[in-house]
């Protein structure tokens, strides 16, 4: 109830009353009790609501208990950044929470972003999502044709807007970032090869052509994806074959 009753407040967009707030730090330790599952599904809900900035800054002392590896401090840091970042994006939220806790402990953003999740019984994608916010929006804004295809590689749109809005957020990074989406969205527009799975050569391919095996296919992908992507070579079978006779 005392989870239920935060994330009404924080959806709702309501006041606690002085008792019931008395009633709520007086009782936070019961929530150690509560099933990890049913715990995520409120705080996904709160940490989304119109009010969750109030909400989160309050109350974080109680939320801390939730998960583990993020202090209360965190959440009073997160909630300054809510207004800047997108709606109803849970993981996003999540993702900026653990950003905090990380520059507060000290840790990794990825790894403690995925102990989180973990701790909270998330969904696999939600805590892949979560953990790889954490970890790039530690990362600059990429610059450059290059840079910013890799970075469409590992984030697909939505993520990437969730990126720019972090880097907004936590680095003031208001024009850059808007570079960035209008970068990603011309490259978008040319259907760019960013990934090792759009390459027209496959593992068979590369094993046909340079005899390898193991791990040296997996390098020698990545390497033709890096010529392609610095556009040394254009994304067709007979370039790509040329460049693997040459390396």
């Amino acid at each position: 109830r005392i989870l239920r009753g935060l994330r009404f407040a924080s959806v709702l967009d309501f006041e606690i009353d002085g008792g019931t707030v008395d009633a709520i730090f007086g009782r936070q330790e019961l929530l150690r009790g509560i099933s990890k599952e049913r715990v995520f599904v409120e705080l996904s809900k709160l940490i989304c609501g119109v009010g969750a900035e109030r909400i989160l800054s309050r109350f974080g002392q109680v939320l801390a208990l939730c998960g583990d590896g993020v202090p209360a401090e965190s959440f009073s840091r997160t909630a300054s950044n809510i207004p800047t970042l997108p709606e109803g994006d849970a993981a996003c939220r999540v993702a900026c929470l653990c950003l905090d806790a990380a520059e507060l402990t000290g840790a990794d953003a990825r790894a403690l972003a995925a102990a989180y999740c973990r701790s909270l019984k998330t969904s696999a994608a939600f805590m892949r999502r979560c953990a790889a916010l954490a970890q790039v929006s530690g990362e600059a804004l990429p610059v450059g044709r290059s840079d910013v295809k890799r970075l469409m590689g590992r984030l697909d749109m939505t993520d990437i807007s969730a990126y720019a809005a972090m880097r907004r957020a936590y680095f003031g990074e208001v024009s850059e970032s808007e570079r960035l989406l209008a970068d990603v969205a011309a490259l978008a527009a040319e259907n760019p090869c960013v990934k090792v799975s759009q390459l027209a050569l496959n593992g068979s391919d590369v094993m046909a052509v340079r005899g390898v095996r193991g791990a040296e296919v997996g390098r020698l992908l990545d390497h033709l994806l890096d010529a392609v992507i610095t556009e040394r070579a254009e994304n067709t079978r007979e370039a790509l074959t040329r460049e693997l006779q040459n390396i």
